[in-house]
């Protein structure tokens, strides 16, 4: 498991280096790539799908509504639902930097095969939901 550790920190200083043009982080990225695929997602959907703490989700949330990337729905009753969405800044953003991020995640670019990137999908998949 230590070359899963491993491979995933390298990953991540890849990533975040082609982010850093962008002026984002791969957290950020994430949240960003969510709300592009699922929009109104909530700070717990978003905490839940990114594996962050939800302190960090908040503080995270709180920057990228800062800088315009994000948006709260119109507050709604006590205890209601106030889900995020992209605002048309972040969806351009978000169309900008996602070539770079799939050409940073190819699998060939780490010299695995089709199948081989299949079945570590799979794998890692296994990980996620069952750990």
């Amino acid at each position: 498991m230590w070359s899963l550790i491993r491979a995933s920190r390298k990953l991540e200083r890849a990533l975040a280096d082609v982010l850093a043009d962008y002026e984002l982080t791969p957290a950020q990225f994430t949240v960003l790539a969510h709300l592009g695929e699922a929009p109104s997602l909530t700070q717990a959907d978003l905490a839940r799908t990114t594996f962050e703490r939800p302190r960090s989700t908040a503080s995270l949330l709180r920057g990228l509504e800062d800088r315009h990337l994000i948006a709260r729905s119109p507050a709604r009753g006590r205890g209601n639902r106030q889900p995020f969405e992209l605002t048309h800044h972040g969806r351009a953003l978000l169309s900008s930097a996602r070539p770079a991020v799939e050409s940073t995640l190819d699998h060939r670019r780490y010299g695995l095969s089709s199948l081989e990137a299949t079945f570590l999908n799979t794998t890692l998949q296994s990980i996620l939901t069952n750990g």
